[in-house]
């Protein structure tokens, strides 16, 4: 993520079993956003409602 300031509505995707061992935030399987370009987010990963329920699906696939 090259964001440059802060960040809200942002869906970050993680598959189960993932542990947070440091500070730094792992890296998700999958994210999404609502940011506007001009604080660095890529707009090929604007929220897309489908593309958000298909990735939560997958990961809760992999638990079940």
């Amino acid at each position: 993520m090259a964001l440059t300031g802060a960040a809200w509505d942002v869906y970050l995707i993680y598959p189960p079993g993932v542990a947070w061992r440091s500070d730094a935030l792992p890296a998700p399987a999958f994210w999404t956003h609502q940011l506007p370009e001009s604080g660095g987010a890529d707009p090929s990963l604007r929220l897309d409602p489908e593309s958000l329920a298909q990735a939560v699906g997958s990961m809760v696939d992999l638990h079940s």
